[in-house]
């Protein structure tokens, strides 16, 4: 939430990019394919030091021999990930970012991600905590882009892949509120997805008495 209210678009919601400190609280890691997607967003990029922002997308893991190598090339960069799954939605730039099994069928299909991208993260991760499986996960990235487009859910879940979604042992468990939401954030179209203010108050968090924005209290 605090992202978007920065005129931001995180667009790389997915389990790896969250850390879990010693004392329990959940911390985003990872902002190299954030955007901005309003102007007040774009003035806050452009307000930073460009030095830093190479720091940032270098990511501060690769070694300082690595480093010394070459000079700073920001597409060389992120192209180096040595994750298994290829980055998928497109920069402004031209480059490509994020990660296939967490995007929602209009960054698959070529469109900037916007907010609503980041609710449909956060259904897959939800939905992955819940049953150990992100919801939609093909045998190969060509599979599984195909399945994201042609995805789609009735409200309430009331469609073919409510059985993909929860007809197996692994997601048979997920409670009411939680299918509720998840169905919700997994909407196809993208203006139809909850804002995460709206998320806060879903009954998945609501109804058991949390308030998300003071939880880290």
């Amino acid at each position: 939430s605090s992202i978007h209210e920065l005129g931001l678009v995180y667009a790389d919601l997915k389990p790896e990019n969250i850390v879990i400190t010693e004392s329990g609280h959940a911390k985003l890691t990872d902002f190299g394919a954030c955007r901005p997607v309003t102007p007040e967003g774009r003035q806050l990029i452009e307000s930073v030091d460009k030095n830093s922002l190479k720091d940032l997308r270098d990511g501060g893991w690769k070694s300082a021999t690595k480093k010394e190598e070459k000079s700073f090339d920001s597409d060389d960069a992120e192209n180096d990930d040595e994750s298994s799954q290829a980055p998928c939605a497109i920069d402004d730039d031209g480059r490509i970012e994020g990660t296939t099994a967490y995007l929602p069928p209009e960054v698959v299909m070529g469109a900037f991600p916007t907010t609503a991208a980041d609710s449909w993260a956060l259904g897959c991760v939800i939905y992955q905590c819940l049953s150990g499986r992100p919801p939609i996960l093909e045998a190969d990235e060509s599979l599984t882009r195909n399945r994201i487009v042609a995805f789609h859910l009735d409200e309430g879940g009331k469609c073919d892949d409510e059985a993909h979604l929860f007809g197996d042992s692994h997601s048979a468990s997920i409670e009411p509120s939680a299918r509720k939401l998840i169905v919700q954030l997994l909407k196809r179209h993208a203006i139809e997805r909850p804002s995460m203010q709206q998320v806060a108050r879903e009954d998945f968090f609501a109804g058991a008495g949390t308030d998300v924005f003071t939880l880290y209290q």
